[in-house]
């Protein structure tokens, strides 16, 4: 079998899938790379030189678009929700008001193996599992055209997820549907799905996971993970996979220099965690259970927002933009390339997951100690703070 690449390299590729769903031969298959990586690969035998696969992808696709948002710090009134959610509950708010007008719902979340992939319905139920962070590159599948489907039969869609999914959605479709309302997120960068499998198999059966559980604060988000074997529950600054996330050495290597970020969202909404909030307003205050900066950058975007706002499912006030914007490195700048990247997905070939795990993140007595430190005297201002 004769295979090319859709691709010229790989640091060019996101992952979406818009290439194999565009394919009018079917000759375009997404395959893992030794990184866990998925890539668009041609059979060259079928294929009949159409380019569509390069047509649609939205790296190749040169936009010059300037997004001037409305900006606002918000967080659901619902205290249940909001305790769920990863940041303020904006998501779980946005997509129950579209499941209540008879959309459908699309977004990330897991399959029976806990990988993750994006899934779609029109349940509230459903949004017990797509609400949340999942720090893993989502599987995409046929997703795409099923939203085709469901738009050209007339019904209405809510879709949320990584910018560079939310473009190649738009590109897939050619137009912007006037049924169609997109949010995506300020990304940090996708993380390998090798890397997480690995990372599992150490749990055993597992049962269920939460990216963001709030048992140590918004601050100190924690990796919840239930299995057969142990209720795990690390902080950021503790757990072995979320830290080799934040310090990037497990991205996909177009995080590094993502053109997403250079044209600019696509999306009706962007949502992203309110961490600066002090030199933004003076009317709202951190209690440390989550707030939301969102990002109206659509008037269908603006009106989701003033309608919830109408209903009283939420609480927003708008902040400067310009403050806002500044406030989001990550809305702009991709993620600092990592040196020891390579090294590590060397051991990740080589060498058991456990040794990788003794070895990688070697933390002395002393920088223990500033840790643990740090984190209490941040929970000791937000206790103050609440009282």
């Amino acid at each position: 079998m004769n295979i090319m690449s859709v691709y010229e390299e790989k640091n060019k590729c996101c992952g979406c899938s818009a290439c194999v769903m565009i394919c009018p031969k079917q000759c375009i298959s997404m395959q893992l790379d030794d990184e866990g990586f998925l890539y668009p690969l041609i059979d060259k035998s079928l294929c009949v030189n159409c380019l569509l696969c390069q047509k649609v992808c939205p790296v190749l696709k040169k936009r010059d678009k300037k997004n001037n948002p409305n900006c606002y710090i918000a967080f659901s009134r619902n205290k249940n929700i909001r305790k769920k959610s990863s940041s303020g509950g904006l998501f779980t708010e946005l997509a129950k008001q579209q499941i209540e007008k008879g959309a459908y719902v699309y977004g990330a979340g897991f399959d029976e193996n806990f990988e993750v992939i994006h899934k779609g319905g029109s349940s509230v139920e459903l949004l017990e599992e797509l609400r949340g962070s999942k720090y893993v590159q989502s599987r995409m599948d046929d997703k795409y055209q099923e939203i085709k489907e469901i738009l050209d039969k007339g019904g209405s869609v809510y879709f949320s997820g990584a910018p560079c999914q939310v473009s190649g959605l738009y590109s897939y479709l050619r137009g912007r549907p006037e049924k169609l309302i997109t949010q995506d997120f300020i990304c940090h960068g996708v993380p390998s799905p090798l890397v997480w499998k690995k990372y599992l198999a150490t749990f055993g059966n597992v049962k269920k996971v939460e990216f963001r559980n709030k048992k140590y604060g918004w601050h100190y988000f924690a990796l919840h993970i239930e299995s057969d074997k142990k209720n795990y529950y690390k902080r950021l600054d503790e757990d072995f996979y979320l830290k080799l996330f934040l310090d990037n050495t497990t991205l996909r290597p177009i995080c590094y220099d993502c053109p997403i970020k250079k044209q600019g969202s696509m999306a009706d909404i962007t949502l992203a965690d309110c961490w600066s909030l002090n030199h933004m307003t003076d009317r709202v205050t951190d209690t440390d259970k989550g707030l939301s900066l969102v990002l109206a950058n659509t008037l269908c975007g603006e009106k989701c927002l003033e309608e919830l706002e109408k209903r009283g499912d939420v609480f927003k006030t708008k902040v400067d933009s310009q403050k806002a914007v500044s406030s989001q490195l990550a809305l702009k700048k991709s993620a600092s390339y990592n040196s020891k990247r390579n090294l590590f997905f060397d051991r990740l070939k080589n060498e058991e997951f456990s040794t990788l795990m003794n070895e990688w993140f070697r933390v002395s007595l002393k920088e223990k100690f500033r840790i643990k430190y740090v984190y209490i005297k941040t929970k000791i201002r937000f206790a103050l703070k609440v009282k």
